[in-house]
């Protein structure tokens, strides 16, 4: 899930982990912005989610996380794109 720039400014929070040693530890354990996917974080970083179309890609999981996250916030069905694949 791509969120525009209000994500920018979201205060981290808690220690920043240690660098990834491989590009499977980074994508497993990004270091960037690390916000659990929940409604309550969709409203806080995006004005009005219920008024943006989202596009979504990724593993099954995911994007079933970030569509039931999507819809506890208010956003519409029709405002949700997604694509899924799998490893």
């Amino acid at each position: 899930m791509s969120l525009p720039s209000p994500l920018r400014r979201v205060p981290r929070s808690g220690p920043r982990p240690p660098p990834a040693r491989s590009t499977a530890e980074a994508v497993d354990r990004p270091t960037g912005h690390a916000l659990p996917l929940t409604a309550d974080t969709l409203r806080r970083v995006v004005t009005d989610p219920a008024s943006h179309d989202v596009y979504l890609c990724g593993p099954p999981g995911m994007t079933a996380a970030a569509k039931e996250a999507l819809r506890a916030a208010g956003v519409p069905r029709h405002r949700v794109h997604h694509e899924s694949f799998a490893f």
